[in-house]
Protein backbone atom coordinates (compact mmCIF):
# COMPACT_ATOMS: atom_id res chain seq x y z
CA UNK A 1 0.00 0.00 0.00
CA UNK A 2 3.01 2.26 0.76
CA UNK A 3 4.38 1.43 -2.70
CA UNK A 4 0.73 2.29 -4.29
CA UNK A 5 0.82 5.92 -2.46
CA UNK A 6 4.45 6.73 -3.87
CA UNK A 7 3.48 5.78 -7.11
CA UNK A 8 0.38 7.49 -7.23
CA UNK A 9 2.42 10.79 -5.58
CA UNK A 10 5.22 10.29 -8.38
CA UNK A 11 2.70 9.75 -11.28
CA UNK A 12 0.74 13.19 -10.27
CA UNK A 13 4.06 15.43 -9.98
CA UNK A 14 5.11 14.17 -13.15
CA UNK A 15 1.68 15.28 -14.87
CA UNK A 16 2.27 19.02 -13.32
CA UNK A 17 5.57 19.33 -14.11
CA UNK A 18 4.46 18.64 -17.43
CA UNK A 19 1.87 20.77 -17.62
CA UNK A 20 3.67 23.41 -16.29
CA UNK A 21 6.42 22.61 -19.20
CA UNK A 22 3.72 22.82 -21.85
CA UNK A 23 2.29 26.00 -20.57
CA UNK A 24 5.65 27.99 -20.04
CA UNK A 25 6.00 26.98 -23.95
CA UNK A 26 2.99 28.91 -25.17
CA UNK A 27 3.06 32.89 -26.00
CA UNK A 28 2.17 35.15 -23.32
CA UNK A 29 2.79 38.81 -22.61
CA UNK A 30 4.13 40.14 -19.31
CA UNK A 31 0.59 40.24 -17.80
CA UNK A 32 0.14 36.48 -18.69
CA UNK A 33 -2.58 36.61 -21.15
CA UNK A 34 -2.08 35.00 -24.66
CA UNK A 35 -0.50 36.63 -27.73
CA UNK A 36 -1.44 35.52 -31.48
CA UNK A 37 1.69 35.51 -33.38
CA UNK A 38 1.32 36.20 -36.79
CA UNK A 39 3.79 35.90 -39.56
CA UNK A 40 5.79 38.83 -41.05
CA UNK A 41 4.99 39.78 -45.11
CA UNK A 42 7.62 38.63 -47.16
CA UNK A 43 10.13 40.75 -49.03
CA UNK A 44 8.63 41.70 -52.38
CA UNK A 45 9.40 44.35 -55.25
CA UNK A 46 13.16 43.63 -55.69
CA UNK A 47 15.00 45.61 -58.05
CA UNK A 48 18.94 45.45 -59.28
CA UNK A 49 21.08 48.17 -59.46
CA UNK A 50 23.81 47.89 -61.42
CA UNK A 51 25.81 51.27 -61.14
CA UNK A 52 26.05 50.50 -57.02
CA UNK A 53 26.06 46.68 -57.20
CA UNK A 54 23.37 46.48 -54.90
CA UNK A 55 19.89 44.42 -54.85
CA UNK A 56 17.10 46.58 -53.12
CA UNK A 57 13.37 45.24 -52.05
CA UNK A 58 10.34 46.67 -49.94
CA UNK A 59 11.18 47.27 -46.18
CA UNK A 60 8.93 44.86 -44.44
CA UNK A 61 6.45 46.40 -41.50
CA UNK A 62 8.01 45.59 -38.38
CA UNK A 63 11.17 43.17 -39.53
CA UNK A 64 14.15 43.71 -37.41
CA UNK A 65 16.62 42.74 -39.80
CA UNK A 66 16.59 40.39 -42.85
CA UNK A 67 18.50 36.64 -43.26
CA UNK A 68 20.48 36.93 -47.00
CA UNK A 69 22.08 33.99 -48.90
CA UNK A 70 23.65 34.40 -52.43
CA UNK A 71 24.16 31.30 -54.50
CA UNK A 72 22.95 29.25 -51.55
CA UNK A 73 26.69 29.45 -50.11
CA UNK A 74 27.07 33.10 -48.29
CA UNK A 75 25.34 34.07 -45.77
CA UNK A 76 24.32 37.52 -44.50
CA UNK A 77 22.49 39.39 -42.17
CA UNK A 78 21.69 43.05 -42.41
CA UNK A 79 19.29 45.37 -40.63
CA UNK A 80 18.70 47.77 -44.18
CA UNK A 81 16.18 46.89 -46.73
CA UNK A 82 19.38 46.50 -49.48
CA UNK A 83 22.42 44.73 -49.82
CA UNK A 84 25.73 45.62 -51.43
CA UNK A 85 27.38 43.20 -52.96
CA UNK A 86 30.38 44.82 -54.36
CA UNK A 87 32.23 42.66 -52.18
CA UNK A 88 31.00 39.42 -52.70
CA UNK A 89 32.09 36.59 -55.25
CA UNK A 90 29.29 37.61 -57.68
CA UNK A 91 30.36 38.37 -61.11
CA UNK A 92 29.22 40.24 -63.97
CA UNK A 93 27.19 38.99 -67.06
CA UNK A 94 26.19 35.97 -65.26
CA UNK A 95 22.85 35.00 -63.57
CA UNK A 96 22.89 34.82 -59.69
CA UNK A 97 20.18 34.08 -57.00
CA UNK A 98 19.64 36.14 -53.94
CA UNK A 99 17.12 34.25 -51.27
CA UNK A 100 15.60 36.60 -48.49
CA UNK A 101 13.99 36.59 -45.25
CA UNK A 102 12.75 39.28 -43.00
CA UNK A 103 13.15 38.42 -39.26
CA UNK A 104 11.00 39.29 -36.44
CA UNK A 105 12.37 40.95 -33.17
CA UNK A 106 12.94 38.34 -30.22
CA UNK A 107 10.05 37.90 -28.18
CA UNK A 108 7.19 39.78 -30.34
CA UNK A 109 3.92 38.57 -31.50
CA UNK A 110 6.05 38.42 -35.08
CA UNK A 111 7.49 35.27 -36.71
CA UNK A 112 9.03 35.01 -39.60
CA UNK A 113 8.43 35.50 -42.95
CA UNK A 114 8.32 33.02 -45.57
CA UNK A 115 11.43 32.90 -47.90
CA UNK A 116 11.28 34.46 -51.55
CA UNK A 117 14.11 33.83 -54.42
CA UNK A 118 15.22 36.52 -56.65
CA UNK A 119 17.29 36.05 -59.60
CA UNK A 120 19.52 38.69 -61.01
CA UNK A 121 22.42 39.75 -63.01
CA UNK A 122 24.73 42.85 -63.17
CA UNK A 123 25.09 43.63 -66.85
CA UNK A 124 25.93 46.11 -69.82
CA UNK A 125 24.89 43.94 -72.27
CA UNK A 126 21.38 42.92 -73.92
CA UNK A 127 19.66 40.36 -72.45
CA UNK A 128 18.49 37.41 -74.98
CA UNK A 129 14.42 37.51 -75.04
CA UNK A 130 13.01 34.78 -72.91
CA UNK A 131 11.54 31.48 -74.82
CA UNK A 132 7.82 32.19 -75.89
CA UNK A 133 4.57 30.48 -77.64
CA UNK A 134 4.83 27.22 -76.54
CA UNK A 135 3.48 23.99 -78.13
CA UNK A 136 3.93 20.72 -77.62
CA UNK A 137 2.91 17.40 -78.84
CA UNK A 138 2.31 13.62 -77.84
CA UNK A 139 3.36 10.65 -80.15
CA UNK A 140 3.89 7.28 -79.24
CA UNK A 141 6.56 4.84 -80.30
CA UNK A 142 7.26 0.93 -79.61
CA UNK A 143 10.32 0.26 -76.79
CA UNK A 144 12.37 -1.57 -79.24
CA UNK A 145 12.83 -4.23 -75.92
CA UNK A 146 9.68 -4.61 -74.45
CA UNK A 147 8.05 -4.18 -77.79
CA UNK A 148 5.13 -1.94 -75.76
CA UNK A 149 3.98 1.42 -76.89
CA UNK A 150 4.73 4.47 -74.92
CA UNK A 151 4.27 7.99 -75.23
CA UNK A 152 6.82 10.81 -75.77
CA UNK A 153 6.26 14.71 -76.28
CA UNK A 154 7.66 16.98 -78.59
CA UNK A 155 7.77 20.64 -76.78
CA UNK A 156 8.46 23.72 -78.81
CA UNK A 157 8.70 27.26 -79.00
CA UNK A 158 9.57 30.07 -81.11
CA UNK A 159 13.68 30.47 -81.99
CA UNK A 160 15.28 33.22 -80.01
CA UNK A 161 17.03 35.99 -81.97
CA UNK A 162 20.75 35.97 -81.43
CA UNK A 163 20.39 32.60 -79.59
CA UNK A 164 22.84 29.95 -79.72
CA UNK A 165 21.07 27.49 -77.80
CA UNK A 166 18.70 26.71 -74.99
CA UNK A 167 19.49 25.04 -71.83
CA UNK A 168 16.28 23.04 -70.60
CA UNK A 169 15.40 21.27 -67.62
CA UNK A 170 12.50 18.60 -67.45
CA UNK A 171 10.69 17.22 -65.09
CA UNK A 172 7.21 15.67 -63.57
CA UNK A 173 5.29 18.03 -61.36
CA UNK A 174 5.12 17.35 -57.62
CA UNK A 175 6.79 14.20 -57.71
CA UNK A 176 8.53 13.03 -54.48
CA UNK A 177 11.39 12.43 -55.94
CA UNK A 178 11.74 14.27 -59.74
CA UNK A 179 13.69 12.18 -62.50
CA UNK A 180 14.51 15.08 -64.36
CA UNK A 181 16.81 15.96 -67.43
CA UNK A 182 19.30 18.95 -67.89
CA UNK A 183 20.84 19.73 -70.76
CA UNK A 184 21.87 22.30 -73.58
CA UNK A 185 20.03 21.88 -77.02
CA UNK A 186 20.42 24.11 -80.03
CA UNK A 187 17.24 23.34 -81.94
CA UNK A 188 13.87 25.19 -80.97
CA UNK A 189 12.17 22.06 -79.94
CA UNK A 190 13.02 19.70 -77.18
CA UNK A 191 12.12 15.96 -76.79
CA UNK A 192 12.53 14.44 -73.21
CA UNK A 193 14.22 11.07 -73.04
CA UNK A 194 11.77 9.44 -70.35
CA UNK A 195 8.38 8.68 -71.52
CA UNK A 196 5.26 10.69 -70.56
CA UNK A 197 2.35 9.66 -68.69
CA UNK A 198 -1.35 11.19 -70.14
CA UNK A 199 -3.39 13.53 -67.61
CA UNK A 200 -0.01 14.17 -65.77
CA UNK A 201 1.45 17.50 -65.44
CA UNK A 202 5.55 18.43 -65.80
CA UNK A 203 7.72 21.60 -65.57
CA UNK A 204 9.82 22.42 -68.59
CA UNK A 205 12.59 25.52 -67.47
CA UNK A 206 14.32 27.08 -69.95
CA UNK A 207 16.69 30.13 -70.95
CA UNK A 208 18.30 31.35 -74.45
CA UNK A 209 22.21 31.39 -74.36
CA UNK A 210 24.45 33.54 -76.62
CA UNK A 211 27.58 32.91 -78.44
CA UNK A 212 30.08 32.43 -75.57
CA UNK A 213 32.24 35.29 -74.97
CA UNK A 214 29.34 37.17 -77.06
CA UNK A 215 30.13 40.96 -76.43
CA UNK A 216 26.13 42.39 -77.38
CA UNK A 217 24.61 39.78 -75.15
CA UNK A 218 23.93 37.51 -72.24
CA UNK A 219 21.92 34.68 -71.51
CA UNK A 220 17.91 35.50 -71.02
CA UNK A 221 16.35 34.65 -67.73
CA UNK A 222 14.94 31.35 -66.91
CA UNK A 223 11.13 30.74 -67.72
CA UNK A 224 9.16 27.58 -66.26
CA UNK A 225 5.99 26.44 -67.79
CA UNK A 226 3.52 23.56 -66.49
CA UNK A 227 2.54 21.50 -69.71
CA UNK A 228 0.08 18.99 -69.17
CA UNK A 229 0.28 15.91 -71.42
CA UNK A 230 -2.59 15.27 -73.03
Amino acid sequence: MTHFKFYRLYLFVTIASITTLISSCDPKNDNNTYIEEEALSAPSNFTTDYTNKCIRWDAVPNAEKYYCTINDRENYTISKNYINLTNTSITEDQWHTITVQAIAPTNSKWYNSSTVNYPFIFTKKTLLATPTNFKHEIFEIIDPISKQPENKIKIMWDAVPNAEKYYVTFKKQQETHPKWESRPITESFFIPMRTIEIGHNYVLEICAIPKENSPLYVTSETKEIIITAQ
